[in-house]
């Protein structure tokens, strides 16, 4: 009886292990298919290029100016710059401004130097330098949120005698809505492109095996603040047209395909 238990338990290993080397010997069957279906081993994909972009209104606009004060001490210069951005920020606010989009962004002091020219003989020439008095400059960021008053504020930093004026630079506050916009028209242009590259083909698309993109946002260009700041030095304020134009959010992406 034992023998016989023990011959039935070798069938069954046999007949195991026969059904285990069929498995086997199908597997490196359908790799070899495989690998002769793709040359060099390699699974065939395609990869497809789409761009979306979409264009929008700017909401905001920035602008930064600059109040630069020389005086013979520190104090009178810090005095003289402090009166200065007072009553612009105070004016500012009077256009709807809010407080919180003013901010320094930056505050320097600097002695100023002279330098004086001579000549003696026989020592020659030279210059000597001299202390003249201490340079305060105070660098501001407005936002403007109503981009209708831009004009405004560039009227107003004229009068105030603010001749370091930046800006305007016209944004988008919150882009991801644009951006999302923008990404799902770049992924439908890049199927539409791969699906008829796979029909010219005559292949099948298989599932995406990568994936990246790129966003690239686009402003209309800066203005130059020269002639505009200085329309209102020693007059009244003047009318100032500041176009907005549109911004563009555009998204490039690529994907893969891998091919049935």
């Amino acid at each position: 009886m034992e023998l016989e238990k023990y011959k039935g338990k070798l069938f069954m290993s046999g007949i195991v292990l026969a059904v285990s080397l069929t498995v086997l010997a199908l597997s490196v069957a359908y790799s070899e298919w495989k690998s002769l279906s793709h040359p060099n081993g390699q699974v065939a994909t395609i990869t497809v290029a789409g761009d979306g972009e979409v264009t929008a209104k700017p909401d905001i606009s920035k602008i930064s100016f600059t109040v630069d004060e020389v005086a013979k001490t520190v104090s009178l210069a810090q005095s003289m710059s402090e009166d200065k951005i007072k009553a612009t920020v105070s004016k500012l606010k009077d256009l709807g401004i809010d407080e919180k989009d003013i901010k320094t962004t930056s505050y320097s002091i600097n002695p100023k130097y002279s330098y004086n020219s001579y000549c003696l003989v026989p020592e020659g020439c030279g210059s000597k330098q001299k202390l003249d008095g201490y340079e305060v400059m105070q660098g501001v960021e407005v936002k403007v949120r109503d981009t209708t008053k831009v004009g405004d504020v560039f009227a107003l930093l004229g009068t105030e005698n603010i001749t370091n004026v930046y800006g305007p630079s016209f944004e988008i506050e919150n882009p991801d809505n644009l951006k999302a916009q923008a990404r799902e028209k770049a992924i439908v242009n890049a199927k539409e492109k791969a699906q008829k590259l796979a029909s010219d083909l005559g292949v099948s698309l298989g599932e995406i095996s990568q994936y990246s993109e790129n966003n690239n946002n686009y402003y209309p260009a800066v203005m130059s603040m020269g002639a505009v700041s200085n329309k209102g030095l020693g007059g009244a304020q003047q009318d100032v047209t500041v176009p907005t134009g549109e911004n563009s959010v555009k998204i490039d992406v690529s994907i893969t395909y891998f091919l049935k």
